[in-house]
């Protein structure tokens, strides 16, 4: 699914808003390296399978319908369907598997719910669910005291995580690593000097490359944000009575003319304007 298919599943699903009072009963979580015989008869589950496939392939037939699974794809299955599996003899699938019943407790019934999602899809950053997989599958095996509570905070976050990238993927949480490393730096350090050739030594980037990297996921240049940085804080500053000229120095413009001139670009108004709040 693309993204705009995938936001306008989630709004016209009901059972989206139903996942703000999920909790869950597991019944398992495997790491499964499957050998080439690896196979799921046919039957019907009443509870829901949440796979992700780590490397190889297989075929899941959900319902009667046949899907071709590889490196990548999530797989959820809803509680109450007819599965069956088999996985590519040449090429043996390694995945997380994770059966559960998922409850919604927003009234006093704790009917089962399904998540609003399709039998397959693929994440645009896995990464981090990969790691939350190892790490529920790990504490799971170990079954240390309180391991079936553990075990259920870190699900709840595995689906957070999917629903937010499926459904989400402009939330800051999934921007490229070195962006969002940029970002900071950039907030914390507003008042020296910045340029894109400097974040692109420090990040050993090319800085055209890196001025295409930050817009497509800022959806703004690297000079307008760090220019935007700088005049929010120039207001709180003017606003305290602070001169256009320490401003301007305090927020890192060399000069106050062009402070002036990018202050009324993304405020509107003059600096002076701000001082007259006061």
């Amino acid at each position: 699914m693309e993204r705009n298919d995938n936001y306008k599943y989630v709004l016209e699903n009901p059972k989206y808003y139903d996942l703000e009072y999920i909790s869950a009963y597991i019944l398992i979580s495997i790491f499964r390296e499957a050998t080439p015989e690896w196979g799921i008869g046919e039957s019907f589950c009443d509870f829901t399978d949440i796979t992700y496939i780590l490397d190889g392939e297989a075929t899941y037939v959900v319902n009667d319908v046949a899907y071709e699974v590889k490196k990548g794809d999530l797989i959820c299955i809803p509680h109450g369907s007819k599965r069956k599996a088999f996985t590519n003899a040449k090429n043996p699938m390694k995945s997380f598997a994770v059966n559960a019943f998922l409850f919604n407790f927003s009234g006093s019934s704790g009917d089962i719910v399904d998540l609003p999602l399709p039998i397959v899809s693929k994440l645009p950053n896995p990464s981090r669910v990969i790691e939350l997989f190892k790490e529920l599958n790990h504490d799971w095996m170990e079954k240390r005291s309180g391991h079936i509570l553990k075990c259920r905070a870190i699900l709840m976050m595995i689906l957070h995580e999917i629903l937010e990238q499926l459904y989400f993927p402009d939330s800051p949480a999934f921007m490229d690593l070195r962006v969002a490393k940029m970002v900071e730096y950039i907030n914390k350090n507003y008042a020296r000097k910045i340029t894109v050739n400097s974040l692109a030594e420090m990040w050993n980037l090319n800085p055209v490359y890196l001025g295409v990297l930050f817009k497509n996921n800022m959806n703004v240049s690297i000079k307008r944000y760090l220019n935007t940085v700088r005049v929010n804080e120039a207001e709180k500053l003017l606003a305290q009575g602070e001169t256009a000229a320490r401003t301007a120095e305090l927020c890192g413009f060399e000069d106050v003319f062009y402070f002036s001139k990018v202050y009324k670009e993304i405020k509107g108004c003059p600096p002076s304007l701000a001082r007259k709040k006061k």
